[in-house]
């Protein structure tokens, strides 16, 4: 593979590496996977594939890392592809509402090409930055990017648990403290109203809610029935753990 930053000799030589590596497939076997580099097949033996995104001017950590190697324990070995993101995941937002009593989850309506042609309800969140020191921090920059300012805010808090595996055949968290964690964002109800689609929105204009935030308009509120039967794992898993949280299970 060509290596845009020559200084780097190896995975090694950077300061963050996935908590797991997997390993070198043996040379001289019959690959179950075929490696294309710009729609032209790999012919050549490869012991592993490492596909390596780096964040961060000078510092020369691992952002993103996809790899293609071994996996297994011996004698059960398998090729496999494997992913790690810096931290193990990132934060998932879930702001939520009271409304007449009555839960409700904000999610974000939008098109996400992985998840076919239609807008589909997904939930707020990203990954860990180089520059974010705390699964919290995290949380606060993208409530504040992609949902709403501070004002319309009663509370915000980390939510209980530990941090979630999204896809255990194929995501890294093997190191202590990675995984996707869940912030939660209590929303002054004053700021939201009932509209003709049937769920409740941000009142434009009202407070800090901003038309320039990225996805504040995108932004419903929705019964957390409906929540818990979201498309998008992270909506469900978030839900169902605010819930817990917040004491709302019964006994």
């Amino acid at each position: 593979m060509c290596n845009p930053h020559p200084t780097i000799k190896t995975l090694e030589d950077l300061f963050l590496r996935p908590s797991v590596m997997l390993a070198d497939v043996p040379h001289g076997i019959d690959h179950e996977w075929m490696v294309f580099f710009d729609n032209r097949r790999v012919r050549n033996p490869f012991g592993r594939v490492d596909l390596v995104l780096l964040k961060g001017e000078g510092d020369q950590q691992i952002y993103r890392h996809l790899q293609l190697g071994l996996m297994g324990s011996e004698g059960n070995e398998y090729e496999a592809i494997a992913y790690y993101e810096a931290g193990g995941g990132g934060t998932v937002v879930i702001p939520f509402v009271f409304v007449e009593g009555r839960l409700h989850i904000g999610v974000l309506i939008q098109h996400r090409q992985l998840m076919g042609q239609k807008p589909v309800m997904t939930a707020a969140g990203g990954y860990k930055a180089p520059a974010d020191v705390s699964d919290r921090q995290t949380g606060e920059r993208e409530l504040r990017e992609e949902v709403t300012r501070q004002s319309v805010i009663l509370r915000g808090f980390m939510i209980e648990g530990d941090p979630v595996n999204p896809n255990r055949a194929v995501v890294i968290t093997a190191g202590e403290g990675e995984g996707v964690t869940f912030f939660a964002a209590e929303i002054n109800s004053d700021y939201v109203k009932k509209v003709d689609d049937g769920y409740y929105h941000f009142v434009p204009g009202a407070g800090d809610v901003d038309p320039g935030v990225e996805k504040a308009l995108k932004t419903v509120f929705i019964p957390v029935r409906e929540a818990a039967r979201s498309p998008c794992g992270f909506v469900r898993c978030g839900t169902l753990a605010l819930i817990a949280d917040l004491d709302l299970l019964p006994a």
